[in-house]
């Protein structure tokens, strides 16, 4: 029952928002007919109601294009990756040398301990 109640009121609200743009664009559209130039609000009436990213055309390139696109983009991603390959090395270098100057000093801290012990 809480589910039917539910979907009633996103039903009314979604047909709610539906009725007033459509009022908005009656009123868009009478006030373009009253005036001859197309109005800022005409446009964003539009977009409301065309998404153009959903109606954009793909046109297949040539193959000719289609490789050299090919090969730019794998020429671009192969050296994105040497640069992360590089960068990574270069850690991996210090976190090395980190850890080999991290012995030394603490074997070195033993040692003082060891001998201040004996004497």
């Amino acid at each position: 029952n809480n589910n039917n109640n539910n979907n009633n009121n996103n039903n009314n609200n979604v047909f709610l928002q539906a009725r007033s743009i459509q009022q908005r664009l009656r009123r868009i559209a009478m006030a373009k007919q009253a005036s001859l130039g197309p109005t800022k609000d005409l446009q964003d009436a539009s977009k409301l109601l065309l998404d153009p990213m959903t109606l954009r055309r793909f046109k297949l390139e040539p193959k000719k294009e289609g490789k050299q696109i090919d090969r730019s983009l794998r020429k671009s991603r192969a050296n994105v990756a040497d640069v992360l390959v590089k960068t990574h090395k270069e850690f991996l270098k210090a976190i090395v040398s980190h850890q080999s100057d991290f012995i030394r000093f603490h074997r070195t801290k033993r040692a003082e301990v060891s001998k201040l012990a004996r004497a």
